[in-house]
């Protein structure tokens, strides 16, 4: 299988990460393992490369492209922010280095389906692990003006969050907003 997303400055991080080759690392968002490939090729038979995604999909088709180290890396579908429970349940003491690439890939955009995308008309879901139990459409349709628009400011930096809070508001009254396009 042909893996669209290019992990960038790949040998930066292994170079920067990697000080000891028998050590334990964890890559807190694998995605497509393209860091995880690199890390774990760097590593010596002693090595350990604990990898966490919320995304199943990114899970099994990194749980292939790294089935090659064997025992030596464990594929777990987890928030890097249970990090500490997964090293308890693993019986992992301490850690060598700790990668997070945060943010979504660009397969994550151009292929899930999940609305992640405005360039295609997709369900408004946005839901990083598509078993959780709110989506984007639910917000949009369902949060009170202010919590939308503090949403908007906050995590999207948005300067007219008010206007397109209201906005947002106005259309739902009319038809739910049920997709990326609207």
């Amino acid at each position: 299988m042909e893996y669209p997303h290019q992990p960038v400055l790949v040998h930066t991080v292994v170079k920067c990460m990697v000080s000891v080759p028998g050590g334990t690392y964890v890559d807190g968002t694998v995605g497509l393992g393209g860091h995880s490939l690199a890390i774990g090729k760097s590593l010596t038979k002693k090595g350990r490369l604990i990898c966490l995604d919320r995304d199943p999909e990114a899970i099994s088709i990194s749980k292939k492209r790294l089935a090659f180290l064997g025992d030596a890396v464990c594929v777990i579908k987890a928030n890097f922010s249970d990090l500490d429970k997964v090293l308890k349940d693993l019986e992992i003491e301490r850690i060598d280095g700790v990668f997070l690439d945060i943010g979504m890939s660009s397969y994550q955009i151009e292929q899930s389906g999940r609305g992640f995308s405005f360039q295609r008309e997709e369900p408004l879901d946005m839901r990083m692990d598509p078993s959780g139990e709110m989506t984007a459409g639910n917000l949009v349709n369902n949060l009170p003006l202010e919590e939308l628009e503090g949403i908007l400011r906050n995590y999207g930096e948005e300067k007219r969050a008010k206007l397109i809070a209201r906005a947002i508001v106005r259309g739902r009254r009319k038809k739910p907003i049920e997709t990326s396009f609207q």
